[in-house]
């Protein structure tokens, strides 16, 4: 039995303008601090890539809004491989523009990274069990997954604020967010042999 399509949540088109028109204000302003999150998901990623004790070399990274973070993980010995919706993003950092949930389309080699990081994004495809079965065959056996998102709860004053504004049956403003221990199950759904998902508050 052919398992049904997924909801088609995200206008792919309208996410690939949008990337484009972020790259566009970033290189206007490369100081401004509007993608606050770009900076500290890099971040966090670096902290977890430093708690790998295995050879790696090869590295996927997914989502390049990040401005340096590219440089900065080819510094470190890593062959890049950068993926990104915007083709602004992309070729910023000479990489391949592609939607997140089709990196396979995207003449990449299965079993060819040691390591595979999703820098945020992971929550806006409308196929995430699909997207994360397809980084698990673009890691080499023993590859490590590294991502991040913004996980269930976020934001919860701007939602209470909107629902507290509607004065008839609430609109969907936000698109559905991920529990922590869904993603644990997730993770393990789709092949991971040690899947962990843990979440950090930020105010």
């Amino acid at each position: 039995m052919t398992p049904p399509p997924a909801p088609t949540i995200f206008d792919r088109k309208r996410l690939r303008a949008r990337r484009n028109r972020m790259a566009t204000i970033a290189a206007r302003s490369p100081h401004q601090t509007a993608d606050f999150l770009a900076p500290i998901f890099a971040e966090r990623l670096e902290e977890r890539l430093e708690d790998i004790d295995q050879k790696a070399d090869t590295l996927l990274l997914i989502g390049g809004h990040s401005a340096d973070f590219h440089a900065r993980l080819g510094a470190k010995g890593f062959a890049v491989t950068l993926v990104d919706p915007g083709a602004q993003f992309a070729q910023r950092g000479g990489g391949i523009q592609c939607d997140e949930d089709s990196i396979l389309g995207a003449s990449l080699a299965p079993a060819s990274y040691d390591i595979v990081l999703w820098n945020g994004g992971l929550d806006m495809v409308n196929d995430v069990p699909g997207a994360l079965v397809q980084c698990r065959r673009l890691l080499k056996p023993n590859g490590v997954l590294l991502g991040l998102c913004i996980g269930a709860g976020s934001l919860s004053t701007l939602r209470t604020s909107f629902r507290a504004l509607e004065s008839e049956q609430g609109v969907a403003r936000f698109h559905p967010q991920i529990d922590v221990r869904a993603m644990g199950d997730l993770l393990q759904r789709c092949g991971f042999i040690f899947p962990m998902a843990d979440h950090e508050e930020l105010t």
